[in-house]
């Protein structure tokens, strides 16, 4: 009886211990609070788009390469490509829901422009997927 009392407790304590891990999962809001810049040559087309710190690397020059600069106080501005090829910043608000690790870019009209999927974060990296706004 007393082996069944021990081994109840080992097993309880097993999986309270197992269940109180922290979850691999979760994104830290702060570390999206950055300038980051599109990586091509990391990402997977129309799958997986991999984005680095802005300041990370000296970055392969070619024709466009989004940036998205995420502010800590929801707003936020990103690079906007124009039909005559010129750029610049165009201002907009961020949210990030951290339960369903999704990042929302919204004009100036509360309309969403963007939407991803954060599939990783690290200082050093975002991967994120594309989802029809």
């Amino acid at each position: 009886m007393r082996k069944l009392i021990i081994l109840t407790i080992v097993i309880v304590a097993g999986i309270s211990i197992t269940s109180c891990k922290k979850d691999n999962n979760t994104i830290q809001r702060s570390l999206l609070e950055n300038s980051w810049t599109h990586s091509f040559e990391e990402s997977i087309p129309g799958q997986i788009e991999v984005y680095r710190p802005s300041n990370y690397k000296e970055f392969p020059l070619i024709r466009f390469r989004q940036i998205f600069n995420f502010k800590y106080n929801n707003i936020c501005d990103y690079l906007l490509l124009l039909p005559n090829d010129g750029q610049y910043l165009k201002n907009a608000f961020w949210d990030f829901d951290d339960k369903a690790n999704i990042i929302k870019i919204y004009n100036e009209n509360s309309e969403v422009l963007y939407k991803y999927e954060v599939i990783e974060l690290s200082v050093n990296l975002l991967k994120i997927k594309a989802i029809n706004p």
